[in-house]
């Protein structure tokens, strides 16, 4: 990771630590209307590149913090931020690669635990490979809760990164049901998509790209006095290039991830309570594809 990617994540967590303990004292924390979380995770992802290039992979170090409040009756504004630091293991060549995204932002939602959610989100987000990039996404999202057990989740947007010598933009859409299967445990599928849009290319051809993705995955609850949960899944995605010469076979990938999650603010709720009550997790992109957690 770079100095500027170490220091905004260690900024953020002290921000987010900060409101956790004082979290912990109930009298401040009702007073606040506030609930947050913090969230350390891990992924593996083989990456083949089919056409006779063969593949390499890539260890992904990711963490996120977010903080709710409440607004007024169902209404809440949330502040969030996320970095990941991805490490490609490519064979042959004599130097390490690295990239290293991160994001800040907020969403401004309506939600009715009974019900659903629905809100808006933006973010102003880096990335920096070598060269680093700078832009801004912003995007819908909502929930929908049939009862106790199910949750049926989405988000679209647009988000851009410049390079100056180089703009990527592109839309995404996520899309995911979540059941729970007691108080600590839940089971979810998903889908992703991402179209990813090159611009100032040197070249007259376009190569723009879309990424599809489909996972699954769990999550358990330790406890719901001191609610810090372990997650884990798996997930399987494609890339289509635009302007390919004939025969030429879309790359596709596999990742595996498991992390822990930290929630504070609402002690003593259940795995759904905690996930309808507190903070929504930020939204997943497709710049970080295929390394998304």
């Amino acid at each position: 990771m770079t100095f500027k990617s170490w220091a905004a994540a260690g900024a953020s967590c002290l921000a987010i630590a900060a409101l956790a303990a004082a979290s912990a004292n109930p009298a401040t924390a009702a007073k606040n209307s506030y609930a947050g979380m913090v969230t350390l995770g891990y992924s593996y992802t083989d990456f083949d590149l089919q056409n006779g290039i063969g593949n390499f992979n890539t260890d992904t170090f990711i963490g996120s913090g977010a903080v709710v409040f409440n607004l007024e009756g169902d209404w809440f504004a949330q502040a969030d931020f996320s970095f990941a630091s991805h490490s490609p293991d490519v064979n042959g060549l004599p130097v390490s690669l690295s990239l290293d995204t991160w994001n800040a932002g907020g969403t401004v939602f309506w939600r009715d635990p009974s019900v659903g959610m629905l809100g808006v989100d933006a973010a102003y987000q880096s990335a920096d490979i070598g060269i680093s990039g700078d832009g801004y996404r912003v995007g819908a999202r909502g929930e929908w809760y049939p009862n106790d057990r199910w949750t049926v989740f989405g988000a679209v947007g647009w988000e851009q990164l410049d390079f100056n010598l180089i703009t990527f933009d592109g839309v995404y859409a996520n899309l995911g049901v979540k059941y729970y299967v007691n108080d600590k445990i839940s089971l979810s599928l998903n889908a992703n998509y991402y179209e990813l849009n090159p611009g100032n290319l040197p070249i007259p051809a376009s190569f723009d790209t879309q990424q599809w993705s489909v996972g699954a995955e769990g999550e358990y609850l330790f406890s719901r006095d001191t609610p810090v949960s372990v997650y884990g899944g798996v997930r399987y995605g494609e890339f289509n290039i635009d302007n390919t010469p004939p025969g030429f076979q879309d790359p596709n990938q596999w990742t595996a991830y498991v992390g822990l999650k930290f929630r504070f603010g609402n002690d003593g709720a259940p795995l759904v309570g905690q996930d309808r009550e507190g903070a929504v997790t930020p939204t997943t992109t497709g710049f970080g594809q295929p390394f998304q957690m």
